[in-house]
Formats: structure tokens, C-alpha cells, sequence
């Protein structure tokens, strides 16, 4: 498959790079011990528990400062940056589990300086469900989708 100027930032190619590049920084980072920034895509943050009002839907990004107890807490694992973080102020402190798949990642910043810019627009498909009652996928149409390279339009 040749890839143009208009289709590689959502190759699924280009975002296993993005995504091998971003968990290589997040770890220089983590094991030279050099607190940092990141701005997130806001859809894509978890936290566990939620906590109201930290995550603001009217709004595309949110930034978060991985410094003190957040920082000791980072980790990232399996495709997913995870820290905790408290939330609050000091009289309704909340702490909460925070987890961010690595393509949400959009920048890395060191102090004001920015490190690392995501390109990546890649949007997994979802496997079609063709059966509600018992949740069957069906394999066939999926493997042609993941692998439309190898079939003609007659195959489609």
C-alpha cells in the first residue's frame, strides 16, 4: 500500500511509530527522573474514581503537570500512561487514578519547552457486531478490513 502526503498521519503505521515514540520519551523521562507537562486529548482521560468537574467536556485538550506524588506514581504500560493525582484544594482533597492511552497524548513538555508533538490521527475501526443477541463478530468482514491491501474491490 503506498501511502500519500494526505493519508499518513492516519496510517495505522505511522500511529504504531507515534505510539512506540511516545512510550520511549514517557520512560526517559521517568528514568532520569525530569518532571514534565502533557496535553491530552479530554476524551481520551480515565480516572478512577471520577472525580466531577476535573474532566470539562467543553473543552478538546487538558494539560497535566507529572510532577511530586504524580511523578512517583507514573507508569506507562501497555499502550496506556497511568498516574495518580490528587485533585482539590487542601480542606476537599481527592485523589484518583488517572489513565490516558498513549496516541492522546498530543504534546510532552519539559518546563516550556516542548519535547514531543503527536501527530498521529489514526482511528481504530470497531469490529461490527452482526448478531446483538449473542455479541458474534463477524471474523470474515474484519479480517478484510484490517487487511484491505490483499483483497480486489470484488472481494469487497
Amino acid at each position: 500500500m503506498t501511502l500519500t502526503n494526505a493519508n499518513i498521519f492516519s496510517s495505522e503505521n505511522f500511529a504504531d511509530l507515534s505510539k512506540k515514540h511516545i512510550d520511549e520519551v514517557l520512560s526517559l523521562l521517568l528514568n532520569s527522573q525530569t518532571t514534565f507537562s502533557i496535553i491530552v486529548k479530554t476524551a481520551g482521560v480515565n480516572m478512577t474514581p471520577e472525580i466531577i468537574g476535573v474532566i470539562n467536556k467543553d473543552y478538546s485538550h487538558m494539560r497535566f503537570d507529572i510532577v511530586g506524588y504524580s511523578f512517583e506514581t507514573a507508569i506507562s504500560i501497555q499502550n496506556k500512561f497511568i498516574f495518580r493525582a490528587g485533585f482539590g484544594n487542601n480542606n476537599n482533597m481527592k485523589e484518583s487514578e488517572v489513565s490516558i492511552n498513549l496516541l492522546d497524548i498530543y504534546q510532552i513538555f519539559i518546563g516550556k519547552n516542548p519535547m514531543l508533538i503527536n501527530f498521529s490521527e489514526y482511528i481504530p475501526e470497531e469490529p461490527k457486531i452482526i448478531n446483538n443477541q449473542d455479541n458474534k463478530i463477524d471474523r470474515a468482514k474484519l479480517f478484510k478490513s484490517k487487511n484491505k491491501e490483499l483483497f480486489s474491490e470484488k472481494d469487497k
